[in-house]
């Protein structure tokens, strides 16, 4: 609202949109907050907005700068007029106006000079004074951390990856793949999936395939891939890829590698990924020194994060 800074819900500015496109006088159409009549064309809604913003009022110096940027309600597109609101507002502690202005120093927009390190300042400000602009954030730091070295990126990354965001973990178990460090990676890749972050389900099934961790493997193919789903071609080739591999792995016995058939297949009961053609093979698997009991042990306990984890999601959802 431009008379008094403050945001109604959707169905309120439905209700006012109605009204107002019926020709229905100012004075019946007010604000929700203020009670003052709604400015109903371009000239009233800047004007108002101009002397909010000329009195000091962050949150109008904002919307002015974001007006100006994207040329709206009749103003002039024009970024040096958008970076000199921008700064008034991040100057009173804006955090919206702050993620503007950091990425006009990634970008170099309005007469900014590129400063990369400007640009991670201010969004980081912005996250810390603001859960509300989170995505913005996250998007400008991720951009940032795509135009920096490695060792950069990873300092801006880990943070946010321990604080829980599941986009930053993701991007950090990217970077630690590239590193070779597969402990790292997966270590990130299992806790963003572990949030619910599909993508990152995705990957980290791939990730332990490729690492020829068949246990975790058949664990994340199992929550990736459900009856009946529908697939793109991506995502259909690595199920093909992944089941063969799971498939030929269950065709040999764990312990001595001969080939099984029929009911000569014993399944381990925890993993249910190797299988045995006797009870002397599957301990000989298990008490092997990279034998399958340290693979089967964080299979499970996987499981019990999963299960911490719906029933934390339960927990909320009926709060």
């Amino acid at each position: 609202s431009v008379c008094c800074g403050k945001r109604s819900c959707m169905d309120c500015d439905r209700a006012k949109r109605y009204f107002v496109g019926r020709g229905r006088c100012p004075s019946a159409v007010r604000c929700l907050f203020c009670n003052v009549p709604v400015a109903l064309n371009d000239k009233n809604r800047t004007g108002s907005l101009k002397k909010h913003a000329k009195k000091g009022a962050a949150w109008a110096q904002f919307v002015l700068g974001h007006w100006f940027e994207i040329g709206a309600y009749g103003l002039s597109k024009s970024e040096h007029d958008a970076k000199r609101w921008y700064e008034k507002a991040a100057k009173r502690g804006h955090p919206e106006a702050m993620v503007g202005m950091g990425v006009f120093f990634l970008k170099g927009m309005g007469g900014c000079p590129v400063n990369l390190y400007k640009a991670r300042e201010l969004a980081e400000e912005a996250m810390s004074l603001s859960r509300h602009v989170a995505d913005r954030s996250l998007n400008l730091l991720f951009e940032i951390s795509d135009s920096v070295s490695l060792d950069e990126a990873k300092s801006i990354l880990v943070p946010l990856a321990e604080d829980g965001f599941p986009l930053a973990q993701l991007r950090l178990g990217a970077l630690f793949a590239l590193e070779d460090n597969s402990l790292a990676a997966k270590k990130w890749f299992e806790a963003s999936a572990l949030q619910g972050n599909e993508a990152a389900d995705r990957v980290i099934l791939s990730f332990c395939s490729n690492i020829l961790n068949m246990p975790e493997t058949n664990f994340w193919f199992n929550i990736v891939y459900k009856p009946g789903m529908t697939l793109d071609v991506v995502a259909q080739e690595l199920q093909e890829s992944t089941g063969r591999r799971l498939r030929q792995l269950r065709d040999n016995c764990g312990g001595c590698g001969i080939k099984l058939d029929g009911d000569r297949r014993k399944y381990c009961k925890q993993c249910r990924t190797y299988c045995y053609c006797s009870r002397e093979c599957q301990k000989l698997h298990w008490s092997r020194t990279e034998g399958h009991r340290s693979e089967c042990m964080a299979v499970r306990a996987l499981e019990e994060k999963i299960e911490m984890t719906t029933s934390r999601s339960s927990a909320s959802s009926a709060k």
